[in-house]
């Protein structure tokens, strides 16, 4: 797979369209890809590293409006120490809706799928080729099965912690504990810190 490529395609094997949503309409405009050092301890979500990949796809007009369509596969649990920059031949996979990642498709609504595949098939730098698939359609969206080829840029890991806050010092600290924080600069923004590629 050629890095500078990306490719929506959607196999319907279901037979009548939800919200007359039309596969030709599904054409890729790129994506990104980040991650996520998050806490919740009033709900007892421990400290833990997620990524999150999301594909654009062109905007669609109804009469009633226009949307954006995407596909976003996320809080997908990063194993050991990740590091974001050597993702090439990385696989996940889940088989039931937030249990744990979370797989939907975006068409003036949220559409959830229980069961996703990704395999990142190639890195350069901050642009990662990735394939993902993704069945079971719970909200009938009407699109059964998704096989999405798509080339992802790397837009941050962001931090946010209690114990943290707007503090990068504080952040890149709890941070590290999970993955290599080298070059990667750190700056605040609103609640948390996102860390980005210093080069």
């Amino acid at each position: 797979m050629r890095l500078s490529s990306t490719d929506c395609s959607l196999q319907k094997r279901q037979t009548e369209p939800v919200d007359d949503l039309r596969i030709d309409e599904l054409r890729p405009v790129g994506g990104r890809f980040s991650g996520l050092l998050f806490e919740n301890p009033n709900t007892g979500y421990p400290l833990q590293l997620t990524w999150t990949f999301s594909v654009d796809c062109a905007e669609v007009t109804r009469e009633y409006g226009s949307t954006q369509p995407n596909l976003v596969v996320g809080w997908v649990p990063a194993a050991g120490r990740a590091r974001w920059e050597e993702m090439a031949g990385v696989r996940f996979a889940g088989s039931t809706f937030g249990e744990p990642i979370e797989t939907s498709v975006y068409f003036f609504e949220h559409h959830r799928y229980d069961a996703v595949e990704v395999e990142v098939v190639e890195q350069l730098g901050t642009e990662l080729a990735v394939r993902v698939r993704a069945t079971g359609d719970v909200d009938s969206l009407g699109i059964s099965e998704i096989a999405v080829d798509a080339t992802l840029t790397f837009s941050g890991i962001y931090v946010q912690a209690d114990t943290s806050g707007t503090d990068v010092e504080r952040a890149a600290e709890l941070l590290s504990r999970f993955t290599d924080v080298s070059g990667l600069r750190g700056r605040p923004r609103g609640h948390n810190v996102v860390f980005e590629p210093s080069d």
